[in-house]
């Protein structure tokens, strides 16, 4: 018998179970196979919530479940499956033990259907599907007739273990959950991914694909100081030639940023869409990179990627957002962070900025670009000869002292990394000093030029080596 076989409605067809039990089948199997056939992996869970609880008392049970079995079973719990508390032995969780729900295979010659006294006793039952003595009592919902006595069934949900599953070939197996030891408790591995029908099934492929959204719009933002605006003369932006690839990073990761953002306002997105835009965007970033070729695989021939797994999707997502996050590290020096100082009192010249937290880090350099209505050389002279940087406390000291501040060393050209602007001079503020270990103590910073012209503008900008 094909279960794609139609039954011949006739008239005068002397109807047996078989018939409705052969076109309920009939029905399921026609879309269970249009789904595999013209849908990737249309399997997995879909809603999952685990009673931590229990796990006190050495017990596994769900509070919730909806999976859609392989074999295209949607299974609903609360709803149209019981399913069983299970006991453990703390012991044998160790680092880590996954545990699966089962759902029993039909078995053609064999009863599929258990009848017990109270549902509750059909959570161990060794059937497809259970169903009480006492018939349910439903409504008319097309008339108001009286109600109806109607024979209900429920898949029968078991709870396995990962080494258990090889003596289970008769039973349809989903993994859902993994536990381990901690000490003398049990606890869920709640960065465990399961088989998913979409991205809500799992907070934590939702927090991995959240992070790496976060940090390609982070890392656009840094390199958006290079952007070619129609204004340029306004700005003062000249194009470096020396920056086109850093342009070039900042179109591609303008064009994943959205698609990203896009990705995670669906929580109805399958893990299998999610897994092609990150490999775009590894081959795209993979440009700027010589460590591997669009695919993933290095020059040694070793892949850092893996084909799509959906019973491994934990493995394949952090493969890809490993790689992704160190191609992002070998787009080449953008700047960190760019901090304006403001011109401060009634006094010409004297400017001043507080740093954030994140200014400070041991790989970073630290540049200041000067520009103002000043021939270029001239501002130079003035800025390395006469400017006094130091906390805004020390400048009057400096001042009256004519001692110096910290060094600026004037720098011929924009260096890697910091925005070239036009008429702006560029200089490496030294931090090997005593007076940049107060400015990392106090998160200020101060600098006064006398005769400073009205227009000079002063920017820090932190990049890292």
């Amino acid at each position: 018998m094909n279960p794609l076989q139609p039954v011949f409605w006739r008239q005068g067809l002397f109807l047996q179970p078989q018939h409705f039990q052969h076109n309920d089948y009939l029905l399921r199997h026609r879309q269970s196979r249009l789904s595999a056939l013209t849908m990737p992996y249309v399997w997995g869970v879909a809603d999952m919530e685990l009673d931590e609880a229990a796990l006190a008392d050495q017990s596994v049970m769900m509070n919730r479940l909806t999976v859609l079995m392989r074999d295209g079973l949607l299974i609903e719990y609360p709803g149209n499956a019981v399913l069983e508390r299970r006991r453990f032995d703390l012991s044998r969780l160790g680092g880590g033990r996954t545990l699966y729900v089962g759902v029993r295979r039909m078995l053609p010659d064999q009863a599929n259907v258990q009848v017990v006294e109270r549902i509750e006793q059909a959570a161990q039952a060794e059937t497809r599907l259970a169903a009480t003595v006492e018939p349910a009592e439903l409504p008319d919902t097309y008339e108001q007739g009286p109600h109806g006595q109607v024979e209900l069934m429920s898949y029968v949900v078991r709870l396995f273990w990962e080494d258990e599953i090889a003596s289970l070939g008769q039973y349809e197996l989903m993994p859902v959950a993994r536990l381990f030891q901690d000490g003398d408790q049990a606890r869920v591995q709640h960065e465990f991914i399961p088989p998913c029908l979409n991205l809500a099934a799992s907070p934590a492929l939702g927090k991995l694909l959240r992070q790496l959204r976060d940090e390609v719009a982070g890392r656009a933002r840094q390199l958006e100081v290079f952007k070619v605006r129609q204004s340029g003369a306004a700005h003062g932006l000249e194009i470096d030639a020396g920056h086109i690839d850093l342009l070039l990073a900042l179109s591609v990761l303008n064009q994943f940023g959205p698609a990203l953002h896009q990705l995670m306002e669906s929580p109805t997105t399958h893990p299998w869409e999610a897994d092609g835009l990150l490999r775009q965007l590894v081959g795209a970033l993979s440009t700027f990179s010589d460590r591997c070729n669009m695919l993933g695989e290095t020059r040694d021939g070793r892949m850092l990627l893996s084909a799509y797994r959906h019973m491994d999707l934990g493995a394949g997502f952090h493969a890809l957002a490993t790689l992704i996050r160190s191609q992002l590290n070998e787009i080449a020096a953008a700047p960190e962070m760019l901090v304006r100082m403001q011109q401060e009192g009634a006094a010409p010249g004297y400017y001043v900025a507080d740093l954030p937290e994140g200014f400070f880090g041991q790989r970073h350099r630290y540049h200041l670009v000067a520009s103002g209505e000043m021939e270029g050389s001239q501002l130079a002279v003035m800025m390395v000869t006469s400017a006094k940087m130091a906390v805004p406390e020390q400048i009057e000291m400096l001042v009256t002292h004519s001692l110096p501040g910290l060094d600026l060393i004037h720098l011929p050209e924009a260096p890697r990394g910091v925005p070239r602007r036009a008429g702006a001079q560029y200089f490496h503020v030294d931090t090997l000093s005593d007076a940049w270990a107060r400015v990392v103590q106090a998160h200020r910073l101060a600098l006064f030029l006398p005769d400073a012209p009205a227009s000079l503008q002063l920017e820090l900008i932190v990049s890292k080596w």
